[in-house]
């Protein structure tokens, strides 16, 4: 005897339970599925381009800055004596106090900064700069890849990346062979290439921001005559030590935040927001290892962390200062047959 679920009566034998049913997908479906992954694939190199530019422009970007504060300077303020009222001058604007202040902790702070980096002489004599090292991608798929950078004055960048596809992760039809991707900017033209596929030209948009950060100084040096703004947020911790957070606003350019180590006055993270296909992504990347390479600091190792998660890694391995370069290297390739 067994009961009914449904009525709770005891009956004898088994109760049947309905039957359900399942759709399997069609060859249509599965087509489909196939090529959204092909797709998903394609589009990972150009996603994993952007992430190479990030990581490897803010790497590169911290160890080339050239200082040019060499004093510091305090504001005291003092009560006026009023006098007579005739006499009384316009009453005190703490506000504009508070400015005043905050902008000398900051250039005092950038002052701290650059000097760390190795001197005035030195790195305004830095025409150039070449750096190999290993990147390490982490999501979606994790793989290690050498990378090169080349970079030179006044806003010449060359970028390379040599990536495999891991074994059974390329789509059905796609050979998990290796493919260059290079990303370049001769100062007018951002370019991308990848594999044997034709050099393109970056959009617009893309093109502007590159254009921005390629700059070979860094967006602390003379930031009043260039309109950067930069702000005083706070002094925070950040992995157990005391950073100065710096708010920093290029012209038309999305703000960047600067965390200083507040005893060394190297950067210890730089955080930002990239729009994507209409997406706001929260980019973090953290610096450390520095070393003094040259009588410059340079951060050894990077990772970067997309909307909290760790993305990507890079370990520098070599760094080599005024290396020759000729311009050709970062021209885009003329396409066969091609004007």
């Amino acid at each position: 005897m067994v009961q009914d679920p449904r009525t709770g009566e005891l009956k004898p034998g088994r109760i049947e339970q309905p039957m359900r049913s399942v759709r399997y997908p069609s060859s249509e479906h599965r087509s489909d599925l196939r090529e959204s992954l092909a797709l998903l694939w394609r589009r990972k190199w150009s996603i994993l381009a952007i992430t190479l530019l990030v990581v490897g422009l803010a790497l590169f970007v911290s160890g080339r800055q050239t200082p040019i504060y060499e004093s510091r300077a305090s504001v005291l303020v003092v009560p006026a004596d009023l006098g007579s009222a005739s006499d009384a001058p316009e009453v005190l604007n703490m506000a504009t106090e508070a400015q005043l202040m905050s902008s000398v902790q900051v250039a005092e702070i950038v002052a701290k900064n650059l000097e760390t980096k190795g001197g005035m002489d030195l790195l305004r004599q830095t025409s150039s700069v070449k750096m190999t090292g290993t990147f390490r991608v982490l999501q979606p798929t994790e793989m290690t890849m050498p990378m090169t950078t080349w970079a030179k004055r006044p806003n010449l960048v060359r970028q390379e990346a040599e990536a495999t596809p891991p074994a059974g992760q390329a789509p059905p039809g796609m050979h998990a062979e290796p493919m260059k991707i290079i990303r370049a900017t001769d100062g007018t033209t951002v370019w991308m290439q990848q594999g044997m596929m034709p050099a393109q030209a970056l959009p617009s948009a893309q093109a502007a921001k590159m254009l921005q950060d390629s700059e070979f100084d860094s967006v602390f040096v003379d930031y009043r005559a260039k309109g950067v703004t930069i702000d005083l947020v706070g002094v925070e911790k950040l992995n157990g030590r005391d950073v100065c957070h710096l708010k920093v606003a290029k012209k038309g350019g999305v703000p960047q935040h600067y965390f200083l180590d507040a005893e060394t006055g190297l950067e210890a993270k730089v955080s930002t927001e990239v729009s994507q296909e209409g997406n706001t992504v929260a980019v973090d990347t953290e610096l450390g290892d520095y070393r003094k390479v040259e009588g410059r600091m340079v951060p050894f190792k990077t990772r970067q962390m997309v909307n909290g998660q760790a993305a990507a890694e890079m370990t520098i391995d070599t760094v080599e200062f005024n290396v020759p370069m000729a311009d050709t290297l970062f021209k885009m390739p003329v396409k066969l047959g091609g004007s």
